[in-house]
């Protein structure tokens, strides 16, 4: 996992999952992995979302055994369709433990 392309609190990223693969425990459809480190003063909760993205995704936050620490799909109206959000976009609110740590995020699309 450490090949996976790293994610910093505060940034957005354009990606794509074709290409990807499915490597995450539990994956069905292709996936791009992202790696977070945390430091002992990152702020928390950390916010992760595909809601004005125009695909069907899937969001999933890995610890850094790969046991799913949160997950969502069609994020339940958590996105506001004044931002532009799609039906199918996904919205994570995601509380890590207080400490240093890698966790990973899946995005599957479908």
């Amino acid at each position: 996992m450490s090949a996976a392309p790293v994610i910093t609190c505060g940034n957005s990223y354009n990606d794509t999952t074709i290409g990807g693969t499915s490597v995450m425990p539990g994956g069905t459809s292709l996936e791009k992995v992202y790696r977070i480190t945390l430091t002992a003063t990152t702020l928390r909760p950390i916010i992760l979302e595909t809601c004005t993205h125009g695909f069907d995704s899937l969001i999933r936050v890995f610890g850094p055994t790969l046991t799913q620490l949160a997950v969502n799909d069609d994020h339940g109206g958590r996105c506001s369709a004044a931002s532009g959000a799609t039906s199918v976009g996904s919205h994570v609110v995601w509380f890590p433990p207080a400490g240093a740590g890698t966790y990973y995020v899946s995005v599957e699309g479908f």
